[in-house]
């Protein structure tokens, strides 16, 4: 719709309503005919927007409004989201209406909302147009004049061609899938419909025209005015089609009819469920004293300990419940009073490993490649409590020279912290005593002494036969003092004592902060794991994490000893206390040390990444002497630097990235590198002007400044 003659109008809106609340009556107004009010008996002394004001709206004009006796509110010009065209909004007494005239013919170019109503600008195509709105308790008149801010004629406004409304609007319901699908006949030539419920619209008509009942807004049991408009390419809506309807009640998900909850034998599981399932549901909530645990099938295992973590008591009851659900719907939750047994007391001195476990005896074929559990004699449901010890003992044999692995874990899935995993040689023939002490580092009712005899540290089993005997397990309220046992550290944390074991892997420990650890007994860098062992020696292991970091001095240098060039430092922090003379010994290569350097401009075209893997031209200077050697710091500085750079190369930037390379000896080397910008690219030339601008550069000797001053001159290759 546009408004002809002028962009900048003034729409001045008049109305008179005047309402008749007693009797249904006929309502005279005055007799006007459109086009023949004078506007001049009206008080333009109120103001208001067009639109929102804001400069950017088909209507954004100042406008006069005058309102007259009776006249409870008419708004501005707009198009709010329930409406489906510009119009201007009256609050009325009542919602029903029944009629609606425009200068005599009636009209469907509006829209309810509460107890007001929109006219569509589109109804309006006289200079002057009188309304009638007839409800059930008369009628309400209204006049709209327009008129331009100099007092010119407005003129009429042009009416907007709509497309045809569908029609035989029918709307059904689906009390099980809890959706409303619509049906109508559609308009030839439209594919595009939008559906209003309330006066609200809720989105375009979908091919299967269904929508769920979530997404309308809408109440059950109560009726509503359905809507749907065609809308045709030139995006311009139809008038609406509607039916009321009213929206059922729905049944609600059925809650369980009745729940149980079984402990076992051992009293280390529940198992929770409903005796008979809920008709239409998808699933079940498990609730533990009022807190939702998990979801779980029509039955469930679910440990105490796993309880205890949602707030389990043990000795009390507690409230287990059960709910049925689909989708976003739950039902009610049914509850049941479960008497949860006390938790057994700490037996200090107790033997863990029944009398039926104690030995083993099998063969064990031969094995040329896989993993430790190939063959395997696994205790479960071991009881571990935290911060409470533990004495692994047993005696093997074996026939032939072999490697076993022995865990220490909390489930079959996982392994304790403080236990880990322990590799031990077998001599042929002979007995070997083992020892195995830790601190549990949490409680669990499912621990498992595992021994596993198939393929460990990269060895070739033969067919072996293996006798396994006086196996113990015992818990200690107080650490037990046991003699001639090697210490495993970890990070300054005793998590072990072992003798007879060769290797270890600190499983829970593993790769901590991603670059392994340090073992300060023997200098070397590990990783651990599962298939990393870290060997055991006489003094044990002390193992500190790796806590590498690499940094670039910002800026860079002029080398000025022969052969001259440009020089980038690094700095090395070993990190978590390990001495630099440890880690970063030149003469043990645990950690090796260099700079990167390459152009600025291949740095840049390569994605601003430069590493030692990288495919393009760069320089790989390694480190050979460290500023601060001899110092126990854990810090090391040192420099590379690009030499006899080539006249007409003086300009041309080039970056270093630092790196340090930690050689594991159980595994692959991983390089932590510096991290650094385009900004710390420098050219030989730029260093040199910067240098001489500097206060230091008085105190060079004839011989440094001659050099510097070649190097900003760019003449010909400096001769060393």
């Amino acid at each position: 719709m546009n408004i002809s003659k002028r962009k900048q109008g003034i729409l001045a809106i008049i109305c008179t309503i005047a309402m008749i609340v007693t009797s249904i009556t006929v309502y005279n107004p005055r007799e006007v005919k459109a086009g023949q009010s004078d506007a001049a008996s009206y008080d333009y002394s109120s103001t208001a927007w067009l639109g929102d004001g804001a400069g950017g709206g088909k209507y954004n004009n100042k406008y006069k409004l005058a309102p007259l006796r009776g006249v409870s509110n008419i708004a501005n010009i707009q198009k709010p989201p329930f409406a489906t065209a510009d119009g201007i909004y009256m609050a009325l007494a009542t919602d029903d209406v029944k009629k609606v005239t425009v200068n005599g013919t009636e009209t469907s170019e509006y829209d309810m909302q509460g107890a007001g109503m929109l006219l569509h600008l589109a109804a309006m195509t006289e200079k002057y147009n009188d309304i009638l709105i007839y409800n059930s308790k008369g009628e309400a008149f209204a006049e709209l004049y327009g008129l331009y801010a100099d007092g010119t004629d407005s003129g009429t406004v042009e009416p907007v061609e709509k497309p045809a409304a569908p029609a035989d609007l029918k709307v059904s319901f689906n009390e099980e899938e809890k959706t409303c699908t619509i049906s109508f006949d559609k308009v030839e030539g439209i594919t595009t419909y939008n559906f209003y419920v309330a006066g609200n619209k809720i989105g375009t008509v979908p091919e299967n025209k269904t929508f769920k009942i979530s997404d309308l807004n809408v109440e059950e049991g109560k009726e509503y005015i359905f809507g749907v408009t065609s809308v045709n390419a030139e995006n311009v809506e139809s008038n609406k089609a509607t039916t009321k309807a009213t929206v059922p009640v729905f049944s609600a998900l059925s809650a369980p009819t009745q729940i149980y909850a079984n402990i076992s034998a051992d009293e280390i599981n529940y198992t929770v469920g409903v005796t008979q399932a809920v008709a239409g549901a998808e699933g079940y909530k498990f609730y533990l004293n009022g807190k939702l645990v998990r979801n779980i099938g029509i039955y469930q295992v679910i440990s105490i300990e796993e309880m205890e973590k949602y707030g389990l008591k043990r000795g009390e009851v507690n409230t287990f419940g059960i709910s049925a659900y689909k989708g976003n719907e739950e039902s009610a939750i049914t509850e049941l009073a479960v008497n949860v047994p006390a938790k057994k007391l700490f037996e200090n001195g107790k033997e863990l490993i029944p009398n039926d476990r104690k030995s083993y005896s099998g063969k064990v074929g031969e094995i040329a490649g896989g993993n430790p559990l190939d063959v395997q004699n696994p205790i479960t449901n071991i009881k571990f409590e935290q911060n409470k010890w533990y004495v692994v003992k047993f005696s093997v044999t074996c026939d032939v020279d072999k490697k076993i692995q022995v865990r220490v874990q909390e489930t079959v899935a996982s392994h304790n912290e403080a236990g880990g995993h322990y590799n031990v040689a077998l001599k042929a023939g002979k007995n070997t005593d083992v020892i195995i002490k830790f601190k549990a580092n949490e409680s669990t009712d499912k621990g498992v002494l595992n021994f596993c005899m198939g393929y460990v540290e990269n060895t070739v089993s033969k067919e072996a036969k293996m006798d396994i005997s006086n196996i113990s397990l015992i818990g200690y309220k107080d650490e037990p003092q046991i003699e001639n046992m090697s210490e495993i550290k970890v990070d300054g944390n005793s998590v072990a004592y072992v003798s007879n074991v060769t290797a270890a892997c600190i499983t829970n420990y593993s790769n901590k902060n991603g670059y392994g650890y340090f073992n300060a007994v023997d200098k070397k860098a590990y990783y651990t794991g599962e298939d990393k062992a870290i060997p055991v020696s006489d003094k044990g292991l002390d193992l500190k994490s790796i806590a590498l970091s690499v940094t670039m001095t910002k800026g860079a240098s002029i080398r000025l000893a022969a052969p001259t060039g440009l020089r980038f430092q690094t700095t090395v922090e070993s990190g978590n206390g390990i001495a630099v003379d440890d880690i970063l010994d030149l003469k043990t290569g645990t950690v090796k040390t260099g700079t990167l350097i390459t152009t600025r401009r291949l740095y840049e075209a390569n994605d601003n990444t430069l590493t030692r893997d990288s495919d393009y031209n760069f320089l790989d200077i390694e480190n050979d002497g460290w500023f601060n050697d001899g110092t126990k710091t854990t810090t090391g500085k040192f420099c590379g630097s690009i030499v006899r750079i080539k006249d007409g190369n003086y300009d041309r930037e080039f970056i270093a990235v630092g790196y340090a390379t930690i050689n594991y000896s159980n595994g692959v080397p991983k390089t932590v590198y510096a991290e650094v910008t385009v900004n710390n690219a420098k050219s030989i030339q730029y260093v040199a002007n910067k240098v001489k601008a500097s206060e230091k550069f008085s105190g060079y000797t004839a011989e440094q400044k001659n050099i510097i001053e070649k190097y900003i001159a760019n003449r010909k290759e400096i001769l060393e």
